[in-house]
């Protein structure tokens, strides 16, 4: 019969079995032989995020020394596992802490001062790589929004440089979803400042007031906010209020520089003239004080008075 010459289709099913049970017993033998290589590498990194909130937080011991050990193992650790986004957002948080101790100013202090500062090259290095590590976190989720203290710092970051200016920097705070819980007062500030100065609204004042201004850092900086807003009346209060406290003597030049200059875009010579004298014999390389000098003497019609000021022209 037909039947019994014809062949029989095998069966491999066995087989196909036998293979996966292989495959699958030889991918455990390696997860096992790594096991201990995965579970140390998990720890050193719990351990790597404890050390930098243990930094954040602390208020004793040199924080440049801390952040830049830290810095060591997390390269060391990033070069072990490259891919790992973790890894990498400590970085960049890292990199931005090292940038600011380097570039010695807080944003509130740049305010204060009422000067552009420039980070230095050492400043410079860290702030870059921390925008770098940053973008290739963005890169990878282009479609989350970044937790909140990333968008400041990245807006930070941005501001210091000089990356974007103030509109572009305000549209990246916009995503910030809880502004009254942002833990860090100079990001506070930062935050404040940047929406008064675009939207010029007064929730950003009220917000303003409610992060620490009773040290004379704080109500420095809300005078400067006043006077970059062009808020002149509201500047000027508060300098006088605080020129009448016990404030030394760099605050005082600041106070007096900043008040010299509100008098004089406001076109009142006399009480310009008041504040800008002292400061001027305080910095005499001060060119913008120099120039203002020599404009007042010329509107007074004091020829001889702005002369005196223009032959120290360099």
């Amino acid at each position: 019969m037909y039947y019994k010459y014809k062949s029989k289709k095998k069966n491999n099913k066995p087989l196909s079995f036998l293979i996966i049970l292989v495959i699958a017993g030889c991918a455990a033998a390696f997860l096992y032989s790594r096991h201990d290589t995965i579970k140390f590498w998990k720890y050193s990194f719990s351990r790597l995020e404890r050390e930098y909130n243990f930094i954040i937080s602390s208020n004793s011991g040199d924080k440049n020394t801390q952040f830049s050990d830290l810095l060591k193992k997390l390269q060391k650790s990033y070069e072990d596992n490259p891919a790992d986004l973790k890894t990498i957002m400590l970085l960049a948080r890292v990199n931005f802490q090292l940038g600011e101790i380097k570039y010695d100013k807080n944003f509130a202090r740049t305010i204060v001062d009422d000067r552009d500062f420039t980070p230095g090259t050492s400043a410079s290095e860290y702030f870059i790589n921390s925008i770098k590590y940053f973008k290739k976190i963005l890169s990878i989720n282009e479609e989350k929004i970044p937790e909140d203290d990333i968008l400041i710092m990245l807006s930070k970051l941005y501001y210091y440089m000089g990356y974007y200016g103030q509109d572009e920097i305000f549209s990246l705070l916009k995503s910030v979803r809880k502004p009254d819980m942002i833990k860090n007062d100079d990001d506070k500030r930062f935050y404040g400042y940047m929406n008064y100065i675009v939207t010029n609204d007064d929730k950003y004042v009220t917000y303003l007031k409610s992060v620490e201004n009773k040290s004379s850092l704080g109500k420095l900086f809300l005078a400067g906010v006043f006077f970059k807003a062009k808020q002149y009346t509201d500047a000027i209060m508060l300098y006088k209020e605080i020129i009448e406290t016990k404030i030394d003597d760099k605050e005082k030049l600041i106070v007096q520089r900043n008040l010299g200059k509100i008098y004089f875009y406001q076109s009142l010579m006399d009480e310009s003239l008041q504040f800008l004298l002292p400061v001027y014999s305080r910095e005499p390389d001060n060119e913008e004080i120099r120039q203002m000098l020599v404009k007042i003497y010329l509107s007074k019609g004091d020829k001889a008075g702005a002369k005196l000021y223009e032959s120290v022209k360099k």
